[in-house]
């Protein structure tokens, strides 16, 4: 079908913007920019690696622009080799994006107020530009607001003060999560589950289809920050007006000081919910040990491993709490966004033998329930015999 020249005219303009859009989010970051990864509405829900603006165009324009996201960090697994980054390169969580959802606040009074606070708290706790000239975006149902700090350049497990901590593999996630609940004063979107990995955010000049769907103006727009842009820009190109005095924004001291408070209290109250679990458990018969289910001697469960490599039809909340997330936070020891994405993956697998109800945002919500609980609990997965007792038909899949 041939378009008509109105319909040539919004595809220009809708591509410019989405050009425009892209160039602003990347004066956000350091060099180098790229690799990163992406996000649309057509990428069923995976991320995409790309190495340019050009890349980046193409799966939006494949998209029709529609529920298009950039990750706020690189790609460092294929950054490899790029300013002097390595396998060993610590990831330096600079870049903090704070969710504020509108659906969350009663009024619109209220969702603007909270954004003016949070503007203040990052006036507050940050240095340079990024405290001058705030970034804010509209997501077509609520603000994503940047915090971009490019002079935040140590990795915190390298810092003295950090030393007690060096050994966490979430210290960076911890790091964006306390960030973004701190700068909002605790109104940030409670499911915005902050990470390295998923720090995703929504690009002007692109579409929200939720939004749409609600009826509501669905572009995602620039409310301000467009002097921070510039101000990079003129840095980049050695403008002598946009360099004088300039300061590579980063957190303040006491900021940096306020998390390290916050991590030494998370210590002082998992031993004490440690002690406490103890206590309780004097006298009771301890049911939910691994005695029995054919361990390796790395820690694997064979059953547990082979459950993950099958799709089942039946009882995938269930399996999740129960089986797979204590497996791997608690006996794989593995990283939050790993074990989240293992257990995607597990569900993928379900969802091409029987679609997953009421949907993947409940199983989402679900996923991170469940590792939540885990760790929270130190929950080991229940035994081999009671696996076999509750779910006979799953233990039958396993079998064949």
């Amino acid at each position: 079908m041939v378009k008509g020249r109105n319909q040539i005219v919004r595809d220009r303009k809708q591509l410019r913007e989405a050009m425009d859009g892209i160039d602003f989010c990347v004066e956000l970051f350091n060099i180098p920019r790229f690799p990163r990864n992406i996000a649309t509405g057509a990428t069923a829900r995976g991320q995409r690696s790309v190495n340019s603006r050009d890349d980046v165009l193409m799966y939006y324009e494949a998209a029709r622009y529609e529920d298009c996201y950039m990750s706020a960090f690189l790609n460092y697994k294929e950054s490899i080799g790029l300013n002097g980054i390595t396998a060993d390169t610590k990831p330096v969580p600079n870049h903090i994006v704070v969710d504020l959802d509108r659906d969350s606040f009663m009024s619109d009074a209220e969702f603007e107020a909270a954004l003016a606070v949070t503007l203040e708290n990052i006036k507050n706790s940050v240095t340079g530009l990024t405290a001058k000239y705030p970034v804010v975006i509209w997501t077509g149902n609520g603000y994503h607001v940047h915090v971009p700090l490019p002079g935040f350049t140590t990795p915190l497990e390298d810092m003295p003060e950090f030393a007690a901590f060096k050994d966490d593999k979430e210290l960076p996630n911890k790091f964006l999560r306390w960030a973004e609940k701190t700068l909002s004063n605790g109104a940030a979107d409670p499911h915005h589950n902050l990470s390295i990995k998923s720090a995703l955010f929504r690009v002007p000049g692109t579409v929200n289809t939720k939004a749409k769907a609600a009826g509501k103006d669905p572009r995602v727009k620039i409310v301000q920050g467009m002097e921070y842009a510039m101000h990079r820009t003129g840095e980049r190109h050695g403008i002598p007006s946009f360099g004088q005095g300039r300061v590579l924004s980063k957190p303040t001291t006491k900021f940096l000081n306020d998390f390290l408070g916050n991590l030494i209290q998370g210590l002082i109250d998992e031993k004490v919910a440690k002690l406490q679990r103890r206590r309780r458990s004097i006298g009771m018969i301890h049911v939910g040990g691994n005695s029995g289910n054919n361990n390796n001697k790395n820690g694997s469960l064979d059953w547990i491993d082979r459950l993950i490599k099958t799709g089942v039809e039946d009882g995938r909340k269930n399996l999740i709490y129960w089986v797979l997330a204590p497996y791997l936070f608690t006996v794989k020891e593995m990283d939050y966004d790993d074990a989240y994405h293992v257990i995607e993956g597990w569900l993928e697998r379900c969802e091409q033998i029987r679609s997953l109800e009421p949907g993947w945002d409940s199983f989402r919500y679900r996923i991170r329930y469940c590792l939540d609980t885990a760790e929270d609990q130190e929950r080991k997965p229940i035994r081999f015999e009671t696996f076999k007792e509750y779910y006979p038909d799953v233990y039958k899949i396993l079998r064949e």
